[in-house]
């Protein structure tokens, strides 16, 4: 050990003898550092324990060794260290590490780690125009609106610049206490926490490895005072107001205060929180819409001549069916689908073609919007460009990585791992994902043998009623199934990326993000849309197989759709998916941490209700922040985001069960930041990160399933090519007779051929009927008709995809990313900060505040509609 001083050495020696005598002292153990009134910026919790012996004895006294290196290289760093006694009832003492950062340790590492601070009061905004300005009128003026605001509360802004401390004289410091606000200082100080080594070993750092290891118990930063609401609200903490007025159920109606969360929680969560509130806000108008079409739907089912041509027993013989299954199934009549027939008609009708392309144009929108409200938040608080400009290298990177190499842009000496290397690793983390795909695909696989074997059981099951509900029975157990084999697959896979993340170890945390990002949701994706694209669109006959030539698996026959079609059985597969792991999350997020907080608390019922602990304690005993939380809730939405858009013709209420599940998601969400879980370290960003990009990839995704979908799956095409093709009168009468295909029941394999040919019906006919387009005899070719069919749909595709991508791309062009008056303000602001850190400005202040804001807004706006088109850069001269 390297310790700071003898006073250290002293001290260490004294925590050395407590810890294997296990005697309590004084509350307050070294430095008075909370009677000052000094800011806990940090909290570290250990325990004294005196009952080890033996190997875990040695075990303990390297945690101390350990520990008490780690806070010499803390107070190395300037910061101060306070060790308090618990209060707790608790089975070993807990000794709580306060942390303190001076101003000399904040304003260097601000300096480091290009840390933005206010140099002047920002200029009012101009009034908003054009839509967001109406709105916004309409808002003020009809009170019954107001539920609809965006929460944004009016704030006084700064016009900030990167600090600097040999200028420090060009900021706004009233109170060098008080000048770095809450989040910045636990960010600074979690930084240098991460940082420090715990010996004298060049890889032995940061505080998530001594968590790890259990040198320390927990670490976290403090809430501000309790969650309970006064009876004063005014008086409220920025806790107790967001307790109030966003965490809670009773507020689902409700839009946002972002900058309260900003203010309290950081950007991150801000930007997550106002993300997600657009996409409920959203999914508003596509529920309404769904809605429509699933009722009307409904209201046609019984009218739908198909499904009154199958219900109709007068066709037992004419629709004599094929067996299902070999040497078990006989043959069978249509007439017992007539529900699933009728069943299949409340997603399978003309208004679905409408519903897709509608949520095809929704999904533009919804992203056009977001990058404007987007750009708009990064510059109220001040993180454009972060990531692209001032983003700071991972302290993790920092640490492990030896190797250095001149930077071509600043020319300084930083941390540099080799392009041979990254590739390599790069590779490596592919194999992998690769190979957990591949599980994916045979868990699809053992699904779909699954089904096949239930389905032959069913229907030679002897009751009438089971063979009748046998397609709806293994449908259903099939997607539980599923489900069950997802949530195990992923709950593997996440351990797997996070691994595979570490071990390239990206250079920033964004870097990070998109590297775990990309891992996770590309298995993701397939272990959540596999099952729905083979239900989709190899289900069918071209797969499966037809009478006389049917496909199997180890000896077995793979199951086939229904006469109606699959799209009922996608319809099943979608909703158990959609719904169970919105079930599933609900449990897992919501009521596993308000048992575990309720778990902590009660040994402590006493102490709480007397108000007898400390900040820290209270917090000590709520649930520790999970790791990578923001991505995970960013993960689950975009999966969800990908069922509304991607199948949404399968499955019309999709976006209102996700509006439903996201109005719970959004409150539970927020009680847990506020409530259940210990405040998580603020981080910056500037936008959602790779996530958009994702989006925006799954909505062009979307379009084209959705065509194939629509063309393939439903029964929309066929209906369309009989109606004007071959039907008599232009109705559907005769559509179903003329969409089976006869089959000789001779030409049947023999291990296809029924034992029983007479098990459902009293009748036999030397021909069954299948759904396909074949001729009638051997050796059963596809028909004209077929070919007809097939055309149509592929130039459907190719129409539907055209007309909706150019929809889109004009709506992109139509829809600027940046407000020109938001634009003209980031050059503003960047202009005035630029010349707030020169001298000249100093000695200018006076002047420039005797210019009108009025008339420079005015001049401003002019010069926005004379040169304000999409892409025009502004020159200094001209701002």
């Amino acid at each position: 050990m390297e310790p700071g001083n003898v006073d250290e050495i002293e001290l260490i020696e004294q925590r050395k003898a407590s810890a294997k005598s296990g005697n309590v002292r004084s509350k307050s153990r070294d430095s008075k550092l909370i009677e000052q009134g000094q800011k806990v910026d940090y909290v570290l919790v250990y325990e004294e324990r005196n009952d080890l012996e033996g190997e875990e004895l040695k075990k303990e006294e390297k945690r101390l060794e350990k520990r008490d290196y780690f806070e010499s290289k803390l107070r190395e760093k300037g910061l101060l260290l306070q060790h308090v006694d618990s209060d707790l009832n608790e089975e070993y003492n807990k000794i709580f590490v306060l942390i303190h950062a001076p101003w000399d340790v904040l304003a260097m590492c601000a300096e480091e780690m290009m840390i933005r601070a206010p140099v002047r009061k920002a200029e009012p905004r101009p009034p908003l125009t054009g839509i967001s300005g109406l709105y916004k009128r309409m808002i003020d003026m009809m009170e019954i609106f107001k539920p609809l605001s965006f929460g944004q509360e009016t704030k006084q802004r700064f016009v900030n610049a990167f600090f600097n401390q040999d200028k420090l004289e060009s900021f706004l410091i009233d109170d060098k206490e008080t000048f770095f606000n809450d989040i910045d200082r636990t960010r600074m100080v979690n930084r240098i926490l991460h940082c420090a080594h715990f010996s004298a070993k060049g890889h032995d750092f940061g505080i998530d490895r001594l968590l790890y290891e259990g040198a320390y118990q927990a670490g976290y930063t403090l809430h501000e005072g309790n969650c309970e609401v006064p009876p004063d609200v005014s008086s409220a903490s920025p806790r107790q107001g967001l307790r109030y007025s966003w965490a809670s159920f009773g507020q689902w109606f409700r839009f946002q205060p972002l900058n309260a969360i900003k203010e309290y929680f950081g950007v991150r969560v801000a930007l997550y929180f106002a993300w997600l509130g657009l996409y409920n806000f959203s999914l508003i108008g596509a529920s309404i819409v769904g809605l429509i079409c699933f009722f009307v739907g409904l209201g046609s089912m019984n009218s739908f001549i198909p499904a009154q041509e199958i219900c109709n027993k007068s066709n037992e013989r004419l629709f004599y069916m094929c067996p299902l299954c070999d040497v078990d199934c006989s043959y069978w009549t249509l007439g017992r689908s007539c529900k699933y027939a009728r069943l299949t008609h409340l997603f399978d009708h003309d208004g679905t073609v409408f519903f897709a392309a509608f949520m095809s144009l929704w999904a533009t929108i919804f992203l056009e919007v977001w990058k404007r409200k987007q750009i708009s938040l990064a510059f109220d608080w001040d993180m454009m460009n972060y990531e692209d400009e001032f983003e700071p290298v991972r302290p993790s990177y920092v640490a492990a990585v030896k190797e250095k190499r001149r930077n071509p842009v600043n020319g300084q000496m930083e941390p540099y791992i080799p392009y041979s290397t990254q590739l390599i690793r790069k590779t490596c983390s592919l194999a992998v994902v690769v190979f957990m795909v591949l599980l994916v695909v045979a868990a699809v696989a053992g699904v779909v043998i699954y089904r096949a074997a239930v389905s032959a059981a069913l229907y030679a099951f002897p009751r009438e009623d089971v063979r009748r509900g046998a397609r709806i029975i293994t449908s259903v157990t099939a997607s539980c199934i599923n489900l069950a084999a997802i949530t195990i697959l992923s709950f593997v896979y996440e351990k797997i990326a996070v691994w595979l993340t570490n071990w390239e170890n990206p250079r920033t945390t964004s870097e990070y993000s998109d590297g775990l990002t990309f891992k996770m949701f590309l298995f993701q994706s397939v272990n959540m849309y596999s099952s729905l694209f083979y239900i989709a669109f190899f289900k069918g006959s071209m797969i499966v197989g037809v009478p006389g030539r049917y496909n199997r698996i180890a000896g077995g026959r793979m199951e086939g759709c229904d006469p109606s079609g699959c799209l009922i059985e996608l319809c099943i597969q979608l909703a158990i998916i959609l719904v169970g792991k919105q079930i599933i999350s609900l449990f897992f997020k919501f009521i596993v941490p308000c048992a575990l907080k309720w778990w902590h608390r009660r040994a402590q019922k006493d102490l709480l209700e007397n108000d007898e602990l400390d900040q820290w304690e209270r917090d000590y005993l709520l649930n520790p922040e999970p790791e990578f939380r923001m991505f995970y809730e960013y993960h689950d939405i975009v999966i969800q985001f990908g069922f509304v858009t991607m199948f949404v013709a399968a499955f019309p209420l999709a976006p209102f069960f996700a509006l439903l599940n996201n109005i719970l998601e959004l409150r539970i969400d927020a009680i847990n930041f506020v409530v259940n879980f210990r405040r998580p370290v603020a981080e910056r960003a500037q936008d959602i990160g790779s996530w958009l990009g994702i989006l925006q990839i799954m909505s062009k995704i979307a379009v084209i399933v959705n065509s194939f979908v629509i063309a393939f799956t439903s029964e929309f095409i066929p209906r369309i090519v009989y109606q004007y093709g071959y039907s008599p009168d232009g109705s559907l009468k005769g559509y179903v007779n003329n969409s089976l295909s006869y089959f000789n029941v001779k030409d049947f394999e023999p291990q296809s051929v029924p034992l029983d040919t007479f098990q459902h019906l009293s009748f036999n006919n030397s021909f069954c009927r299948y759904k396909e387009y074949f001729e009638p005899q051997y050796p059963y070719r596809y028909d004209r008709q077929f070919y007809y069919v097939l055309a149509v749909r592929l130039a459907f595709v190719i129409i539907f995809q055209y007309l909706v991508f150019f929809t889109v791309q004009f709506l992109d062009w139509l829809i600027p990313d940046v407000p020109y008056h938001l634009d003209v303000s980031i050059k503003r602001e960047a202009f005035i900060a630029k010349k707030c850190m020169t001298k000249s400005e100093i000695t200018a202040t006076k002047e420039y505040d005797e210019v009108s804001e009025n008339s420079m807004y005015e001049s401003c706006e002019s010069l926005a509609r004379n040169r304000g088109k999409k892409g025009v850069v502004y020159s200094e001269h001209e701002v």
